[in-house]
């Protein structure tokens, strides 16, 4: 009697393992097929036309919401797409994520019109905004030029108190000017800033003595006028509620007889 010998060659974990194994579609690598299973939940099933156990009502309450059926996907945990966010989709999503199950109809329903509504409250608003920005144009203009002239009275009061210590002629008189000048200022610009909040209407042929009220404009004129003529000469300019050179123009923001097209072109920036 012959015998006969033979190797046998089992498999190694590692084949046994690859045997089961499945490749994501999405990032391509190989994992356990425990990795893509997935439970559904009790709307996801019943879109797939799970119709549940036939005792359900039966059962006890803490198995009754459980989620009842195991799926294999050809994506990996990592991979599979995430649950249903309203917040991050849009109403066809949404609506989308319906049929697919991740969702109820009612839900989807309330939460669509929750978005519609804050949709159109963020229209509003936006509408709203340019509007005011439309009726602030004058002002905000307005005070635009006043921070500019503010900006060079105080360098201006800055200068001449560090040169009234040189005892230069016409120092006091010029400091005693641009003092009150930009107390002005700033009376006139916080004026503007609560015009600009009450949206009140300005005309196009407003100027700045009729901003600043004559007895204002008198006052500063005549500490205009107490500067010594070399003193204003070495000035390399007037300022500008004096200056009848930089009058005040709102023709291009004022405009009651335009259309809001060419007035809120100004706005947009």
């Amino acid at each position: 009697m012959e015998y006969l010998d033979y190797h046998e060659t089992f498999p190694t974990r590692w084949e046994i393992t690859a045997s089961y194994a499945i490749c994501c579609a999405k990032c391509h690598e190989t994992k356990l097929a425990k990795h893509f299973r997935r439970k559904l939940t009790r709307a996801q099933a019943e879109a797939r036309g799970y119709k549940g156990m036939r005792n359900q009502d039966d059962q006890p309450k803490k198995l009754q919401g459980l989620r009842v059926m195991t799926v294999e996907s050809k994506f990996c945990t990592k991979c599979q797409p995430g649950h249903y966010k309203p917040t991050e989709m849009t109403i066809p999503e949404m609506y989308k994520a319906a049929y697919d199950g991740k969702a109820s109809l009612p839900r989807v329903k309330i939460d669509a019109e929750r978005k519609r509504k804050q949709a159109r409250r963020k229209m509003s608003a936006a509408v709203s905004d340019r509007w005011a920005k439309w009726r602030e144009a004058p002002w905000t203009h307005i005070r635009a030029r006043l921070a500019d002239a503010l900006t060079s009275a105080t360098h201006s009061v800055n200068y001449n108190r560090h040169r009234k210590i040189m005892k230069d002629e016409g120092v006091p008189e010029i400091l005693a000017f641009y003092a009150a000048y930009q107390e002005v200022l700033r009376k006139i610009r916080a004026r503007c800033t609560i015009n600009a909040r009450t949206e009140a209407t300005v005309e196009p042929h407003t100027t700045w003595a009729e901003l600043a009220g004559p007895d204002t404009m008198k006052t500063l004129r005549a500490l205009w006028d107490a500067i010594p003529d070399p003193a204003k000469g070495r000035m390399r300019t007037v300022p500008m509620l004096l200056n009848k050179a930089q009058p005040l123009v709102l023709e291009g923001y004022v405009a009651p007889n335009q259309g809001s097209i060419d007035r809120l072109n100004l706005v947009k920036k």
